[in-house]
């Protein structure tokens, strides 16, 4: 049995009728997802930046054990030449001086 667009949405009206609910359950329910959302998202960059923690300062330490301590003072200064070679190479707009910088760069016409 074949049901067209107007026939699948009357179906699926009477099939969950039972369950309309007024504005506030609706709301109550929407913001109870939005908290699991925004919940989950805190737990996910939590653990993003413990294994980023994990990657460079544990990690980091056995890769370059050779430089001692100093390790944590490579680390950054490699990390701002990869920056600077990509604001180099691929995104020369954002050359400046910062925020003032990227909205004037942003104003302007193409």
């Amino acid at each position: 049995m074949r049901l067209s667009a107007r026939q699948l949405a009357a179906e699926l009206r009477s099939a969950f009728s039972h369950l309309r609910t007024s504005e506030g359950a609706r709301g109550i329910g929407l913001s109870i997802l939005i908290g699991v959302c925004a919940g989950l998202s805190a737990v996910a960059f939590w653990k993003a930046l413990n294994g980023l923690h994990t990657l460079f300062f544990t990690d980091g330490g056995r890769a370059l054990g050779f430089l001692g301590s100093y390790y944590v003072i490579i680390l950054p200064i490699i990390g701002g030449l990869i920056v600077g070679l990509i604001i180099h190479f691929w995104a020369k707009d954002a050359k400046g001086e910062g925020v003032p910088e990227a909205m004037a760069e942003k104003e302007q016409p193409p």
